[in-house]
């Protein structure tokens, strides 16, 4: 057995435990697009931090995700680097938000974990000929498959969390400040993994630092971006303190430093994708709170999908190859 410590994490050969380690902690990584185990190993550290029950649903999601993927022959370079783990991981810590902690949870995170394996390969697949990645979208599809389900089977039951509002309504209104702001940040990086904790948010930076100081920054930047455009047009100051605004500012910002050039142009271009993060993480929510479901990371999904659908348009925004 050979094994070799990186900066990206292991190279492991002849041993499937230790291999099938460092892709799950991968896939945790690749939750904020980093294809490194040592980011994986803080964003779980952070996640326990928040919630235990969170953390093992964490850990549970993205074992599953990634066994899944192995038993069904998906590409063997996909699923070291992660990429069947990071949705099943989202969705075992968002179900661990949503509904109530009991046996039923785990049951329902391993069946979601090992259906999001089938749902990114599918849209892997679908999305080619645009050539797009599939991103958080087998995720919230399946998440919100199982959160559905709760006017239909009486023993998968919701938290209180399912039962307040997500994004707080304007008639909470009360005075945004400099601290609402540097809350609104740090909390909208926990958000990321449905978490709102400060303690969360910065052990998630310093995982993005061990992976990239520029992953780090953007994500730091658009999350302050999100929460300040929030403010300026009138969001509720306790959505805007627990990150509610600022997680999908931070992902899209975050998406487009990996899938686009690093230029000015594309600076600019990515600003204005973090401001219509903002904005679209309001209009989801409006549509979604009606029938009760969780808005997730759909805004992040729709922004990056738009603004990678449109670079090969604009002469100054020279896309990479998503895949």
């Amino acid at each position: 057995m050979k094994v070799a410590l990186r900066a990206d994490g292991l190279v492991v050969e002849d041993s499937l435990i230790l291999a099938t380690l460092d892709a799950t902690l991968r896939g945790v990584g690749q939750v904020m697009l980093q294809n490194n185990t040592w980011s994986g190993v803080f964003f779980v550290a952070g996640t326990f931090a928040a919630s235990p029950v969170a953390g093992l649903a964490l850990v549970v999601g993205a074992v599953v995700g990634t066994l899944t993927s192995m038993a069904l022959g998906a590409p063997r370079d996909d699923i070291k680097s992660g990429l069947f783990g990071f949705n099943g991981a989202l969705v075992g810590v968002a179900l661990a938000v949503f509904l109530r902690a009991d046996p039923y949870l785990w049951a329902m995170t391993a069946l979601g974990a090992a259906g999001s394996s089938v749902v990114a390969a599918a849209m892997a697949r679908a999305l080619q000929p645009l050539r797009l990645p599939a991103l958080t979208a087998p995720f919230v599809l399946v998440t919100w498959a199982i959160l559905v389900t709760r006017s239909e089977l009486a023993q998968i039951v919701a938290s209180p969390a399912m039962a307040a509002p997500h994004l707080a309504s304007a008639a909470a209104r009360t005075a945004v400040s400099e601290t609402t702001l540097a809350d609104g940040a740090l909390r909208g990086i926990a958000q990321i993994f449905v978490q709102a904790d400060r303690l969360t948010g910065g052990l998630f930076l310093a995982g993005l630092l061990v992976a990239s100081w520029r992953a780090a920054l953007v994500a730091a930047l658009g999350s302050l971006g999100g929460v300040a455009v929030g403010a300026a047009l009138g969001a509720a100051e306790p959505a805007l303190r627990a990150g509610l605004y600022s997680y999908n500012s931070a992902l899209v910002a975050i998406a487009l430093l990996t899938f686009l050039p690093s230029t000015w142009s594309t600076a600019a271009y990515a600003s204005l994708a973090v401001v219509a993060g903002a904005i679209a993480s309001a209009s989801c929510a409006a549509m979604l709170g009606p029938v009760g479901l969780p808005a997730l990371t759909a805004a992040f999904i729709a922004v990056t999908w738009a603004a990678l659908l449109a670079a090969p348009s604009l002469a100054r925004v020279a896309p990479r190859d998503p895949a």
